[in-house]
């Protein structure tokens, strides 16, 4: 997606947004995978597949605190391993479907008033890079998701995790481990 975002033109953007609006929708967070060490925490496993609903957050938190330790394991090994392959190739799959909507349509004269500028800009983003950008997005927020858990849990060993992703200055994961440990240092809400 980054490459369809880059103009940074209004109108390509909300193109882009209704797109990544289609791709949030299909790319429901979900652990499913042989591999995983068992048991997996339901709590935590809800944590990574939560929604924005009004509420939804709150309740997950408890939830999360709730199952303390368990949850604190479940959420390491899924930011180690990231989303499944099976998953990975499942929002693979929904995002070339969107390219070639999104491509049909402008084949088709549909150009939502977009200029020709930025419907050029659009297409020299092949399927392969919007495909692999949509992956690389989904693991991404898939293992902020899990930092962001071991924050709200503020655990030893998931708070040691997060320590260390913050002091590397290299880590791509900095920035959200270091909001995780602010998170961690707040008093839990009721």
């Amino acid at each position: 997606m980054a490459g369809l975002v880059s103009g940074g033109t209004p109108g390509r953007l909300a193109l882009v947004a209704a797109v990544i609006v289609a791709v949030a929708a299909a790319a429901v967070i979900a652990v499913g995978c042989s591999e995983c060490p068992r048991p997996l925490d339901p709590a935590a496993l809800r944590w990574l597949n939560r929604d924005c609903n009004v509420g939804e957050r709150a309740r997950a938190e408890a939830a999360l605190r709730s199952a303390g330790e368990r949850a604190e394991s479940t959420l390491i090994w899924a930011f180690g391993h990231g989303p499944s392959a099976e998953r990975l190739d499942e929002i693979a799959g929904a995002a070339g479907s969107e390219y070639d909507e999104v491509a049909e349509a402008l084949n088709a004269g549909l150009t939502y008033g977009l200029s020709a500028a930025e419907i050029a800009s659009i297409r020299a983003v092949t399927r392969a890079e919007y495909v692999r950008s949509a992956r690389d997005e989904f693991d991404r927020g898939y293992r902020a998701a899990a930092l962001a858990g071991l924050g709200v849990l503020a655990l030893p060993r998931g708070l040691a995790l997060l320590r260390s992703l913050s002091a590397d200055p290299n880590s791509p994961d900095r920035v959200i481990a270091v909001r995780a440990l602010h998170v961690a240092s707040r008093p839990a809400q009721p």
